[in-house]
């Protein structure tokens, strides 16, 4: 069977344990970042099967009607919006979507997190100019870390900040409001609370079209002086 794995411009997927389970098959990957649809077609023209590793490649009605040998499309995460589920029942190609890890994202964040608070980039900058401790940072303990959207990835950051001895303070979905107070954590009264209490605010949120521009000038407007804004939100 032709497979083909578009967009690995990272060249992780052979490097991976279940890689091995394609031995049998054709297998084509594709490091190219390109997402044009001219390049996607002459690219994937004779793929039975796509693996799709990333929200990236966008799966159009337009696209699936140049790939006439297309059976399975097969995602390695959640299904979303990049791909048209309504155009695949109209070509017959039936798609199978995973469950995804909330790991390498959560642990992202608190890099980033991590290395704003403790300004370590620009510390090393000023190592490899020969220059010691030309910085401090913030410490992060006691601290209050605002976590808007406390699904897979955000319940994993809010424990790392847990660890930290951070206080931690949950927005978002009623949904999520009531996960997070079972777990102990605390819910700000309103957005504009959540915004002008917090040190820290790390946005979870996934790209729909009620999320699209969700946090506005005004929003920031109410945070606190010094404070962090810290995005991983993904289409």
């Amino acid at each position: 069977m032709k497979i083909v794995i578009p967009h690995d411009y990272q060249n992780a997927i052979r490097g991976l344990d279940c890689f091995k389970l394609l031995q049998d098959h054709d297998v084509t990957i594709c490091n190219d970042t390109s997402t044009s649809l001219s390049t996607l077609a002459e690219t994937l023209k004779e793929a039975e099967v796509l693996v799709l590793i990333r929200e990236r490649t966008k799966i159009s009605q337009e696209l699936l009607s140049m790939l006439p040998r297309l059976k399975l499309i097969s995602q390695t995460g959640k299904i979303s919006t990049h791909l048209d589920l309504q155009a695949c029942n109209k070509y017959k190609v039936a798609v199978a979507e995973g469950v995804g890890s909330p790991i390498a994202p959560a642990e992202l964040a608190w890099s980033l997190i991590m290395n704003a608070s403790r300004q370590i980039p620009q510390a090393i900058e000023e190592m490899k100019k020969g220059q010691w401790q030309t910085n401090i940072g913030k410490a992060l303990h006691g601290q209050k870390l605002g976590i808007w959207g406390y699904g897979k990835i955000g319940k994993l950051v809010a424990n790392f900040a847990r660890a930290f001895e951070m206080k931690v303070i949950i927005w978002g979905s009623e949904t999520s409001r009531i996960k997070a107070a079972a777990d102990g954590f605390s819910i700000a009264a309103s957005k504009e609370d959540f915004f002008s209490t917090v040190d820290i605010a790390s946005l979870h949120l996934r790209l729909t079209e009620s999320t699209k521009q969700i946090v506005k000038a005004s929003d920031f407007a109410l945070m606190k002086s010094g404070s962090l804004f810290v995005n991983i939100s993904r289409k």
